[in-house]
This record gives structure tokens, sequence and C-alpha cells, in this order.
């Protein structure tokens, strides 16, 4: 893509509210994605932030961003102006949740076990609109009804009335767990078909849970040994795989899928304690030596997974109940961020607490953090949740956007958009003069050939005085940019990120000549 002239935003409001900044500074803001459930695992959903008490390693925080995610919040919009597009235009992919199976870590006959579970249990869920399926095989992901991505078919929302015949099929075509492999080959598998998960879902909105169905990985968090004796140290993959499922607001719902007649009363090997590190949920498994493959804390390790994620984990073999709960819980959620101090980023592991105040409720969100100083994060984070919008089959919806196009009035070859993001998706944090939010553009060009380029991310901080974000409130915000645009592409993608809670938002336009300026 040509290098582009940036032009100043401009804020359609009576007063200036967009103050460009070539470099943002890089927010500190710590977001949780939080699950409020009743007695009976239902969601609780008319909670406000005087409900929550929050710690960080002790210490009480203040929260400063929160807000309900809730599905039906996306709703119909007004009519669009010719050469005008949304990203909430349609179905919305608001409540995903991705069913994988594990072959690549589970022996044969577990195999069989879940597949029977998973046959007789799906069927019975309500819809499976929102409901999809994986296997995890030695040759990657293999689709059992995958993501769509406007490329291949994809079986509708009535799949889960006969699961048998789809997912035999898939189990016929698939890699089966590969005995002869070495458990730390097998541990980076694993670790690259969930981060390409990770990728897939990085782009839909709201909250994503994956129940994986899995024997467990042959890891355990602390020294490890590889088959010729070498210490291998996981921290740094683990962390890496953490911090990725964190940023695209995925929570893990590991089951095991043994087979209900295992035994499970006896007590650990001599020498062997379960891993040290973050804490055991509260529904977390008693240390089983069934679990552990040649001496390696798998279901411990998975109990960490979900504690980071903030999922919940199923050790009682019953994978419909963990289906069905990963459904709910995926409909409401709340979004829960705070600013640490700047002594905060030792790069060690912060443990977090989250309480509700109200009786009866429970919450469920991840457990801590590796306090990374942002600065070394920031580019990384960004550069991840563009790669995930620019190859996504679909738009992210997590921040609505409307674009309208007409050529641009300077840039030859140029076409002039004017946003409107949805300010109610942006994370503004208050600080002594109002409310700010750090912000990037970047513009995906797909052309002919398959060809695909991408302009520099143009960052900039929005900041508004209370009486600003009330009128911002009431008639929105918008600002306008120009990008040269190629007279072989015949659509682009705009992606705005948000630095405060790592959200994204994307649409795809299509471009036809008289959308450019004539040279």
């Amino acid at each position: 893509m040509r290098p582009s002239r940036i032009l100043p935003l401009i804020a359609y409001l009576t007063i200036p509210l967009l103050a460009q900044s070539a470099e943002p500074h890089s927010p500190n803001l710590i977001t949780l994605n939080v699950v409020a459930l009743d007695s009976h695992d239902a969601p609780v959903t008319d909670l406000s932030a005087s409900d929550f008490h929050l710690t960080d390693r002790g210490a009480t925080q203040k929260i400063v961003v929160f807000r309900r995610n809730e599905p039906t919040a996306l709703k119909s919009e007004a009519p669009l102006a010719p050469h005008q597009f949304s990203n909430r235009r349609g179905p919305a992919l608001s409540q995903v949740t991705v069913i994988l199976f594990d072959v690549l870590n589970t022996p044969m006959p577990e195999q069989g076990y879940a597949r029977n579970q998973l046959v007789k249990s799906l069927p019975k869920l309500e819809s499976g609109e929102f409901l999809y399926m994986y296997l995890l095989t030695p040759g990657g992901l293999l689709a059992v009804r995958g993501l769509p991505d406007g490329q291949s078919d994809t079986p509708g929302p009535d799949w889960i009335k006969q699961p048998d015949k789809i997912l035999d099929a898939a189990l016929q075509g698939s890699l089966r767990m590969n005995l002869g492999m070495y458990p730390e080959d097998r541990v980076k598998s694993t670790f690259l078909s969930l981060d390409a998960l990770a990728g897939r879902l990085a782009a839909v909105t709201g909250r994503k849970n994956v129940v994986w169905i899995t024997r467990g990985i042959p890891i355990e968090i602390g020294p490890n040994r590889t088959v010729t004796g070498d210490v291998l140290d996981y921290e740094p993959l683990i962390r890496q795989f953490s911090s990725t499922l964190q940023q695209a607001n995925v929570a893990l719902y590991p089951v095991d899928d043994r087979m209900a007649s295992m035994d499970r009363s006896a007590s650990p090997p001599d020498g062997l304690t379960p891993p040290q590190f973050g804490r055991a949920g509260a529904n977390a498994a008693s240390t089983d030596p069934t679990s552990r493959q040649g001496g390696l804390g798998s279901m411990d390790t998975l109990q960490q997974f979900a504690d980071l994620t903030g999922g919940r984990t199923n050790f009682s073999n019953d994978i419909g109940a963990a289906v069905r709960q990963a459904l709910t819980d995926a409909r409401d959620s709340y979004l829960v961020g705070y600013d640490p101090p700047e002594n905060n980023w030792d790069g060690k592991f912060h443990k977090i607490q989250l309480k509700c105040t109200r009786r009866g409720v429970r919450l469920q969100a991840r457990t801590g953090y590796f306090a990374v100083p942002p600065a070394s994060l920031l580019d990384g984070q960004e550069q991840a949740a563009l790669d995930a919008a620019s190859l996504s089959p679909f738009d992210a919806a997590e921040i609505g956007l409307r674009v309208a196009i007409s050529p641009s009035p300077a840039t030859p070859h140029g076409t002039h958009f004017e946003i409107q993001p949805q300010l109610g998706d942006l994370t503004l944090t208050p600080d002594q003069k109002g409310s700010t939010g750090e912000l990037s553009l970047t513009l995906f060009e797909y052309h002919s050939g398959s060809r695909m380029t991408e302009s520099t991310p143009f960052r900039f901080k929005i900041s508004l005085t209370p009486d600003q974000l009330a009128q911002a409130q009431k008639i929105g915000v918008k600002f306008q940019h120009d990008w040269p645009v190629d007279d072989d592409v015949s659509r682009v993608r705009l992606v705005l990120f948000d630095y405060g809670s790592k959200s994204t938002g994307s649409i795809t336009i299509p471009i036809a000549a008289s959308d450019r300026r004539s040279p």
C-alpha cells in the first residue's frame, strides 16, 4: 500500500473531541470478563460496579471500567444511507461456544466414550446456532462444524439434531492420537492448535468459551524434562498462551473425558504434589494419578488454564453438562477494569481476587495475570488483533462501526472514510479532566490475486470532559480519515483497535472506481 497522507481527525460536535497522538501512552488497564451466577448456576444480570470488590495481590483496586456484555444489546440499526456501511447488520456471532474434541492427547477408548456422550447430549440442547466443534489432531484443527468463513459449507444450526453422522465423518478423516509422539511434541502441537483457534475467535464480539474435551496435556507448571532428560521450562509458553487467550477473550472449560469406570480414589504417588502456581479453583478436582502421563500433572495444569482465563473445569465426565454451562455463561457477562499503580509491572505473576458483595452470587473470572510492562506488550497485542481481524472471514462487532465512504477531496486515488464508532463500546477511563481512551485505525486492502496490504496503524487519543461525554452520548462521535486505495482493490477492511480493552471493531467495504478520487 502506498504511504498515506495523514489528515487530522475531526469530531462532528460543536467542540473538539479528538487529539491526535503519534505515540499513545501505554495503557495500564487490566480488564476481566466476569460471569455472575446464582446458586442454581443461572446468570445474575442486574449487578453494578458497587457490587464488586477487587484486589490485586491483596491491595484493593478501584474499578474504573464497568459494563454488562449482553448479546441482546446488538439491536437493529437505523437504515443505512447510500455508500454507508455497518458491522452490525444481520446476525452477530456474539455467543460463540466451541467444543474442542481432543483426539491428539486422548487414548482411543476415551475418545469413543466422549463421542458417545456428545451424540447423546447434543440433541437435547435448545439450539446449535452459536455452537461449533473442532477436532484437535496431530495435524492441527479439523472442523466438525467450523466457524463460517464464507468459502466452505458449514452445517446449519440444526446440526446438533443428528451429530453422529457429522462427527463420525470427521473422526474417520482425522489423524488420531499418535502414541509414538514425544510428549514435548504433543505439547507444542496442542498449543499451536489452540493458538490458531484463539486467533479465529479473536474477531468475534464478547466472551468466547471453549469446551476442551481432553485427557490432558502432558505437562506440569514447573520444571519438566524431555524424554532425553533435558530440562524443559514450559512457563514462557504458558505465559504467551494465557496472554493470547486473555487478549482474545477466550475462556477454557476443560472436561475430563476419561471413562467413569476409572478409579479416582487412589492417592498421588510419593513425591508428587500439585503445582504451586496461581491457585486451584473452587471446582478443582483432587490430585489423581490416572491423570498424570509419565509423572506429569496434566489435569492440574488444565485447572490452572481455567483459572487464568475465567473458565471452569469439569472432572465429572459429564460432557453435556459442561457444554450447557458454557453456553449459559456465554450469554451474559460483565467487563470489569482497573488501573493498577505504576510499580505494579514487575514481570511476576499477580493474583486477582474478585468478590461480589451481594449474598448468594458466585463470580467466575480469571484469577491472575503476568505483570509484564504494558509498553513491551502494546505493539504485540495490537498486531495480534490486527492479524486476527484481517484474516477472519467475518467482521468483528465488539466495537460497533458505521462508515460512510466517498471520493477523497484531496488524495489522488483516495477514498474518504467518515467513521462513527459506538461510544458505549469504547473503553474510556476517568482522569482529572474527564475521560480518555487510546485507539488506532488500520486499513487493509484486498487486491486481485489474493494479495493483501496493510497501512501503518494511525494511533490517536480521545479525550472528553464530563460535558463533552454527555453530549457525545446523545449525538455520537464521528471522525474522518483519507487513504489512497490502489486501482486493483475491490474491497477494504477498516479496523479500529481499542488499547484499553484490547477489543476490535472491523468493517468490510466494497470499493468501486467511483469511490476513489480521480488522479
